[in-house]
């Protein structure tokens, strides 16, 4: 079983790696079976897309623009770009693992801080480094960047606080990033304890000027969590920031285990909390609420930095944990429920079309495999999951074998009988020309003339029939196509 596919019609399902487990075989089995977003754990964090010692060796050719290296990060977008994995970039302004010298004269710790004008020009000339260089090498493999991480938390306690005294790099940093970003790469701030109420009150009104200027695009809870905390809570936090207009991720999801019981109880009290978790996630999903990714921190539990609670989905040896069986029996679920509306949205979709202009023969198979669908929809079916995509893809190839009708066809009173012939007797009509030789009206200029109409009797059929289907495209007949929830 799949989590990618599972729960690809609500959201991507993501986990954290370095690049040294997809060289290994084992580790990018699984990495490739179960996910379709990856972040680099510590590879993309300011640390190691800074080149700190070129900036300090050249001070004043790197003064305002700080040089960047893409080393540790471009073998993981290789990997997304070859395998059609998207990418989540973690992350550009943290308090932590960023250089001190940045914010320093001359990249010099002994010396003076910079001033804000300076850091400003650092900050956006970083960030417009990045951004470019990740969209010109590996166009929409990006497709969310933690702009800004943990400023909340970290409050005064930081070097970007300290250099520009107040929090108005926060705003800077998404003025900046909306300013160098393709339009599919999202904008999000990272934080952990979003569902604190207190936090979240400060996250909003730190984000209120990006937000009001459209520079910041989404919300990201890190949602580190315990087997004995109430899911209801944290996905009803997650509704409140949706509600203002948030993109909403979970960006490091991880439950420990209870410190007491046996393992088997254990395990037992992480499934349900997954399951609770993720039953909440599709719900809401299912509301309506922007719900986009969710990413396991992780991909076992000897890879995750709380390995002694054991929080993640596979054991150290790859084995699947009872919170992975928990998440596939709903995701089957949740798939099922995904499919149902999609064929009901194809069968609706199909009895409002106006099938006249193909033949009978046609869409008769159209209608029959409408029918079965149907059939399946009704009360009381309880179809299987390889039933409904069956009856998809058979109403898909009866749409596809549609024929379009011959002129003909189409218009089966508008040649004459050959066998009828005018009557000389008859006298023609008022709007009738007597004598098809005739000059046009003497008394009416060249640009009066009247021209056949466009629309009416005159029009050649070939083209008539070209202009019924156009004219059914405009009025909104639909044709069929899968529908996803995503």
């Amino acid at each position: 079983a799949s989590l990618k596919d599972l729960y690809g019609d609500y959201f991507l399902i993501g986990t954290c790696t370095p690049y040294a487990l997809l060289r290994s075989e084992d580790y990018e089995g699984l990495i490739s079976q179960q996910y379709n977003s990856l972040t680099s754990e510590n590879e993309a964090k300011p640390e190691n897309l800074l080149d700190i010692n070129a900036c300090i060796a050249e001070p004043e050719k790197y003064n305002e623009s700080p040089a960047v290296k893409f080393d540790t990060i471009e073998p993981t977008l290789q990997y997304c770009q070859k395998n059609g994995v998207k990418y989540r970039l973690h992350a550009l302004v943290w308090h932590s693992q960023t250089p001190t010298a940045l914010f320093y004269e001359n990249y010099d710790t002994s010396g003076n801080r910079v001033s804000p004008e300076l850091m400003s020009k650092r900050l956006e000339n970083y960030i417009k480094q990045i951004l470019e260089w990740c969209e010109e090498n590996y166009p929409g493999v990006v497709y969310a960047v933690d702009v800004v991480n943990e400023a909340a938390s970290a409050g005064q306690n930081s070097e970007w606080y300290r250099t520009f005294g107040d929090y108005s790099f926060i705003t800077k940093a998404f003025e900046y990033a909306d300013k160098y970003a393709p339009e599919d790469m999202k904008l999000f701030y990272n934080d952990y304890g979003m569902a604190s109420a207190s936090k979240q009150q400060n996250v909003i009104n730190l984000l209120r000027e990006a937000k009001e200027a459209g520079w910041v695009d989404g919300i990201g809870m890190q949602s580190h969590l315990s087997a004995t905390d109430n899911m209801d809570n944290h996905v009803n936090a997650l509704k409140i920031y949706a509600d203002l207009g948030y993109e909403m991720q979970l960006t490091e999801l991880d439950i420990t285990v209870p410190w007491s019981g046996t393992e088997e109880e254990k395990f037992a009290q992480q499934a349900t909390a997954y399951e609770n978790l993720f039953r909440n996630l599709v719900e809401a999903k299912k509301q309506g609420y922007n719900i986009t990714s969710v990413t396991i921190w992780g991909v076992a539990d000897n890879f995750s930095w709380k390995n002694s609670q054991l929080p993640i989905l596979f054991n150290a040896d790859l084995s699947k944990k009872p919170a992975f069986d928990a998440l596939v029996a709903l995701g089957e679920e949740a798939k099922l429920d995904a499919t149902v509306s999609n064929l009901q949205a194809i069968v609706n979709d199909m009895e409002a079309m106006d099938t006249t202009m193909y033949t009978s023969d046609s869409v008769a198979a159209l209608t029959d495999a409408v029918n079965a669908a149907k059939a399946l929809l009704a009360e009381g079916a309880n179809p299987t999951q390889a039933q409904l995509d069956q009856a998809i893809a058979d109403i898909e190839a009866a749409q596809a074998g549609l024929v379009p009708n011959t002129p003909e066809e189409e218009n089966p009173g508008e040649n004459p009988d050959p066998g009828d012939t005018p009557n000389p007797d008859e006298t023609p009509g008022p709007d009738e020309n007597p004598n098809p030789d005739a000059s046009p009206d003497p008394d009416k200029a060249p640009d009066q003339v009247e021209e056949p109409s466009k629309t009416g009797d005159n029009m050649p059929l070939a083209a008539l029939t070209v202009f019924s289907v156009c004219a059914a495209v405009a009025a909104g007949v639909v044709f069929v196509k899968k529908r996803h929830l995503r």
